[in-house]
């Protein structure tokens, strides 16, 4: 039902839309308003474009796309076949943007006009590992603070799927996971994090096609 004041449509909605009502409606009563909805609904003014994409939203949530996805834990086993010879525990944080590897003492070199990066893994026995730079990155790190990251590209195995990801190297000391996945590593690939549990894909299935 369009609202008294404008052409706009009543729907219900928390408080929060309150400013928003009043910036088009002017500052009138819930008892002026033609909807006849009972005063726990809060009704208040909404825009069409708004109703309609919140009722988008609502169909999207039940699309076998959703259902269909697979659901992984906010921990889990992940190979790094390029870099590692062993699976390493990472922490699914999708509260991040960009993913980190812990790695100290980067020594960089450019052979044949390519430049590499060579860089020590402490959770590998300290082992060194020498990859293609893909470039650099502004980051926040864990204090808030921004920082200039190096970041290289790899393929990642999860159970059994494999994808290419980009890392940004960092110190990580102190943190109990040595890898983190942002947001960017995970979105389009189908996944659903249950924050409640961990390891749920199992060991990552690595072949040798995969090295």
């Amino acid at each position: 039902m369009p609202c008294s004041r404008c052409s706009h449509w009543i729907t219900s909605q928390s408080l929060h839309t309150v400013e928003y009502w009043r910036a088009r409606c002017g500052s009138v009563s819930r008892s002026e308003c033609p909807s006849k909805m009972p005063a726990a609904a809060a009704a208040w003014c909404l825009p069409p474009d708004v109703v309609e994409s919140t009722a988008k939203l609502n169909s999207e949530s039940t699309q076998p796309s959703a259902i269909n996805a697979q659901v992984i834990g906010w921990r889990e086993w992940i190979a790094l076949p390029a870099l590692l010879d062993s699976p390493v525990r990472a922490k699914i944080d999708t509260g991040a943007r960009t993913s980190a590897l812990h790695a100290v003492d980067l020594e960089f070199t450019t052979v044949g006009g390519e430049q590499l990066v060579s860089f020590g893994l402490p959770f590998d026995s300290g082992r060194r590992v020498t990859h293609p730079v893909h470039g650099t990155r502004k980051v926040r790190n864990t204090g808030g603070v921004p920082e200039q990251r190096t970041t290289i590209r790899t393929d990642l195995v999860l159970g059994d799927e494999r994808w290419l990801i980009e890392l940004t190297l960092a110190d990580r000391s102190g943190m109990l996971n040595p890898l983190i996945l942002g947001r960017t590593a995970v979105r389009r690939r189908k996944l659903l994090v249950n924050a409640g549990r961990s390891f749920l894909c199992g060991p990552p299935r690595v072949t040798g096609d995969d090295k």
